[in-house]
């Protein structure tokens, strides 16, 4: 004896039960509908309000608000990882001079700068000179451009401030520099230097440690050679020194050189340019000087500052 199952019973509950769904799913879409319609229809804001003119994109009914919540979230913890993450690489800028070369005399004086001195006031005016803003590219956002001007000379008298000027040079370069960010392995070239001037007379392009101190005196973002001419230097040095100077000039490299000779002095001694000269008659150093420079003359009660050979008014 067979038993067979009668499923014909069953087919009016599950017809039912599609139907119930159906109608379910029917009173949900349009509910849906309502309830976007009454979001439109209550505006927060003027369509016309001042902000949506500065192509900020913000809400204007509730909708915008619902709309818009994911967007805004994520925004929001990408500005909190970002502030969280400068927090973390706050620049020191005494360790990274230190390793520049500067030493602690210098980094105590960055507290208690003399802002009516002339070296100091020469470098406010190099640092703040016009520079072209470069648009944003795929990589890098818009920033600013080189210095038309990026060597500064400054002459003057001993214990005028020429040196700590020039390590707030070095301070400003440390903290704007994107430190930790470029591709590690190998030996790393510092970005910035502080050089005696009297250390040219002891190097040697015939070592290894020599060769590559003055590859990095040539490749360096910003060198400081710090009181040129306190001790006489010979052919090879003075070969070097030139070597150095002739590579920063056609790679356009911000260089800052103190001495305390007067111009005349300077040039005669580093450029072979001899007293009653014409004018015409300029060494190559001096001809760089002229094109590149910021030159303080003179640190006393009548400095004289001069850019690309025209003077400039000593703020």
């Amino acid at each position: 004896m067979t038993c067979e199952a009668d499923t014909t019973a069953d087919a009016p509950m599950h017809s039912s039960l599609r139907e119930r769904v159906r109608r379910l799913a029917y009173g949900a879409r349009k509910q849906n509908r309502e309830l976007e319609l009454q979001g439109r229809a209550l505006v927060l804001c003027p369509p016309d309000c001042p902000r949506a003119h500065r192509g900020v994109e913000h809400a204007h009914t509730w909708w915008d608000m619902y709309r818009m919540a994911p967007a805004a979230e994520y925004a929001a913890s990408l500005a909190r990882a970002q502030r969280e993450a400068a927090q973390r690489s706050r620049v020191d800028v005494v360790a990274h001079l230190r390793r520049m070369g500067v030493g602690a005399k210098h980094l105590g004086a960055l507290t208690s700068l003399d802002e009516t001195r002339a070296p100091l006031r020469a470098v406010r005016l190099w640092l703040a000179q016009p520079r072209p803003l470069l648009p944003a590219d795929a990589h890098q956002p818009a920033r600013h451009g080189p210095m038309p001007f990026p060597w500064l000379v400054l002459m003057g008298q001993p214990d005028a401030g020429k040196t700590q000027a020039a390590v707030v040079v070095l301070a400003d370069f440390a903290r704007h520099y994107p430190w930790n960010q470029a591709a590690g392995g190998g030996r790393q070239m510092p970005p910035a230097l502080f050089v005696p001037g009297a250390e040219l007379a002891g190097l040697s392009a015939f070592t290894d440690a020599g060769r590559e101190r003055l590859e990095d005196m040539r490749r360096c973002r910003l060198l400081v050679l710090d009181d040129v001419g306190a001790e006489k230097l010979g052919d090879v040095a003075l070969g070097l020194l030139h070597d150095v100077l002739d590579a920063r000039y056609r790679e356009q490299r911000r260089t800052v050189l103190t001495t305390h000779l007067n111009r005349q002095d300077f040039l005669a001694r580093f450029d072979g340019r001899e007293a009653g000269l014409p004018a015409e008659n300029l060494g190559r150093l001096e001809r760089r000087i002229r094109e590149l420079a910021f030159t303080l003359q003179g640190t006393g009660n009548k400095p004289h500052l001069s850019c690309g050979g025209r003077p400039l008014r000593l703020t």
